[in-house]
């Protein structure tokens, strides 16, 4: 009896090895640090920074990636026009510097195992948005535009939140324990279509142990 109880023990333990050891394998995770550069829809690109940390398993073509993302703005310039009634002049010129922050919740796909792995990414993020303008005074500007406190220059920020998605195509390779990757996404965020803005980070570094 007793050496048919340690058989069958034997037995289970051997046959619920490999689960243990897979789902060992399931939970563990690289961090992932990049740096790049980032390109919005009507402004030069700027800096792009990502650390995050991904779940997946060796043997699975699927990760999980939680992820905080920083985007930066750079200056742009524009004037502002007005008409003193028989004309059309420049009243003022319009800086505006910003930066992006969004934390995002992403899911990898590997379209190859092996040394070398060609992925797709995809998903939802949720984006902290600051611009900074500063307005300037051109003179000499028709008097009914001229600033409320008499100044000639003006300083305001703006700041919103908003919900968003991404995807985009990352191709990484394993050199020792760790993995080089690099990867382009296009982030889309807003409320409307007309409020939407697209924004594209490219980014390379390293995911590690």
């Amino acid at each position: 009896m007793l050496a048919r109880r340690l058989v069958t023990l034997a037995l289970f333990v051997g046959a619920a090895s490999p689960l243990l050891a897979q789902d060992s394998t399931a939970r563990s995770g690289l961090f992932v640090v990049g740096a790049g550069v980032s390109s919005a829809r009507g402004r030069s690109a700027g800096p792009a920074g990502q650390l995050g940390y991904e779940w997946r398993a060796p043997a699975s073509r699927f990760g999980i990636r939680l992820a905080a993302e920083y985007m930066g703005d750079p200056a742009t310039s524009f004037q502002l026009f007005g008409s003193n009634g028989s004309d059309i002049l420049p009243i003022s010129t319009v800086r505006t510097t910003g930066s992006r922050f969004s934390l995002g919740a992403l899911t990898t796909f590997a379209l190859a195992t092996g040394r070398v792995q060609p992925y797709l990414i995809s998903g939802v993020m949720l984006q902290h948005r600051r611009i900074d303008h500063r307005v300037t005074r051109i003179d000499p500007a028709p008097a009914s535009f001229a600033f409320e406190d008499g100044g000639p220059e003006s300083t305001y920020k703006t700041r919103d939140l908003a919900f968003g998605i991404q995807g985009g195509l990352g191709v990484r390779a394993r050199v020792g324990r760790s993995w080089l990757f690099t990867e382009i996404r296009s982030q889309s965020t807003g409320s409307s279509p007309f409020s939407t803005r697209i924004a594209t980070p490219v980014t390379f570094g390293i995911q590690f142990e």
